[in-house]
């Protein structure tokens, strides 16, 4: 997928390297002009993520392309995406323009966590949820508002799905499936630590009730109570808006 992009007879690409990256930008695009800073953010993202999964050590150069629009993500990967990790390549896609920050944190921790620890519980399929969620989880919240906050905005909705059900399909489409799912992994996270996380990602829910003796429907109900105690939104917004804000303005911020 990146080398037929970077290889299309139509497109011209700028390229940076650096410590860690190999950066590609389309000639006369904002990422081109901010391609020094954009790997920058890239090295920052590296170290959080990897400290994240607790394995500073990732020795292989990833390639980042950054394009203008939705509409180029879409000629590429096919989907309007903000982002689209490439794992398989050691590389991922990014929109990056004057008004949407690249999803780097997000991104990036799809290619270093599938490249370290391998396929998530489940497959591509059913274990969506757990890899999406990781990668939200990096991003640590959502422009201002929390994973909790933002999980909880959408309980309040009804837009979340019970436990049992979440290797049932992600919909990438809804940002409640990346809150949702973020949101549980922060929960994995603090209440487990790292090795639970690990536990979660290579044998999900089962093998981490094995693990931790701590039976799923205690730690949903746990995490639900989470949400019930998290902060409300600053602002009046419903789920509807904020999806609509995210899609304008990206999640992250460099």
């Amino acid at each position: 997928m990146i080398a037929s992009a970077l290889a299309r007879p139509d497109i011209r690409w700028s390229r940076q390297d650096n410590e860690h990256f190999r950066l590609y930008a389309m000639r006369g695009s904002y990422a081109e002009a901010h391609l020094p800073a954009l790997g920058a953010a890239a090295e920052a993202a590296r170290s959080h993520d990897l400290a994240l999964l607790g394995d500073s050590a990732y020795p292989r150069r990833v390639t980042l392309v950054f394009v203008p629009s939705r509409e180029a993500m879409r000629s590429f990967v096919g989907w309007p995406a903000g982002g689209w990790g490439v794992a398989a390549e050691n590389g991922a896609f990014f929109l990056a323009s004057d008004s949407v920050p690249p999803a780097l944190r997000h991104e990036l921790m799809h290619v270093f966590s599938w490249n370290r620890w391998g396929t998530p519980f489940g497959g591509p399929g059913e274990g969506q949820w757990i890899s999406e969620g990781l990668a939200t989880y990096a991003v640590g919240g959502c422009q201002e508002i929390g994973l909790h906050t933002l999980a909880a905005t959408y309980g309040a909705a009804g837009q979340l799905v019970p436990w049992s059900k979440l290797g049932a399909g992600f919909d990438v489409s809804t940002l409640a499936a990346y809150a949702q799912a973020g949101s549980i992994i922060d929960y994995v996270h603090r209440r487990f630590g790292a090795d639970g996380l690990r536990k979660l990602w290579r044998a999900g829910l089962p093998g981490l009730e094995t693990f931790t003796g701590v039976p799923v429907e205690r730690m949903e109900t746990e995490w639900r109570a989470l949400l019930a105690a998290a902060p409300a939104l600053a602002t009046r917004e419903d789920g509807r808006s904020l999806a609509a804000r995210v899609r304008r303005q990206g999640c992250e911020r460099i």
